[in-house]
């Protein structure tokens, strides 16, 4: 059975069975269709994970006999004691996402100072504009690094805290829906963007950085050329 056979069989067990919010469960299934496809599952061997739509509609019907659970009063208690410890973990995480899109945007900015000749109030060394255009496309590089890996970690802690929310759900509900995939949510073709982004950012940097540092070498005449500019001694005003 492959997807749209599924849901079409899961929507008319629905109707049948008179369930209200159908079309929010078959968007749900629908949802996990796509995740599923999207890891390199066939739309037969998803449907086959999956529960008969028949078993499914049963569940949700007005009316389902349910059996009495036990302990929900202590299960809802250690569900959201668990919720908060892994806030505290989600907002770390959302904060190193913040710090890598902040590191991008000032590489960024160095870049364009670099490529300018803007010495940003003197935090920028001077050297010969012959190398510093190979570093400043170096950084661009790594600023669009940065920023890909800033995209995924927050689209990754936004998917976790959603599987949270759906585990913590299914385990309190009677009618569980299908759990949510752990990975971010984004489409093929994002992906493949994204992917595609990342390795060309990450060449780039490894290229201009070399190009940078022969450039840099040949012009100072030595291998260290900071030290023949004396980079560092600038810095903490020597």
């Amino acid at each position: 059975m492959n997807k749209q056979a599924y849901l079409n069989a899961l929507q008319d067990a629905l109707d049948r069975h008179h369930v209200p919010d159908a079309q929010d469960i078959l968007a749900e299934y629908e949802q996990h269709f796509a995740f599923k496809l999207a890891d390199g599952y066939t739309e037969e061997e998803v449907a086959a994970r999956l529960a008969r739509p028949q078993d499914i509609a049963a569940q949700y019907a007005p009316g389902h006999p349910r059996e009495p659970r036990r302990g929900m009063g202590a299960l809802r208690a250690t569900l959201w004691v668990a919720t908060g410890l892994f806030s505290l973990v989600w907002l770390t995480c959302y904060a190193f996402a913040i710090a890598l899109f902040a590191a991008a945007a000032a590489a960024a900015v160095i870049s364009f100072c670099l490529l300018t000749g803007l010495g940003l109030y003197g935090l920028i060394p001077g050297m010969p504009y012959a190398g510093a255009v190979p570093l400043a496309l170096c950084l661009l590089c790594l600023a669009a690094l940065l920023t890909v890996a800033a995209l995924w970690f927050f689209a990754a802690t936004t998917q976790n805290v959603r599987v949270n929310a759906r585990w913590r759900r299914n385990a309190l509900a009677e009618s569980p829906l299908p759990p949510l995939p752990w990975y971010p949510p984004f489409a093929p073709e994002a992906r493949r963007a994204l992917r595609g982004l990342a390795l060309l950012a990450a060449m780039g940097f490894c290229i201009t950085f070399v190009i940078g540092y022969i450039v840099l070498a040949l012009h100072a005449g030595a291998l260290e050329f900071w030290h023949v500019w004396r980079w560092f001694e600038t810095a903490r005003g020597v």
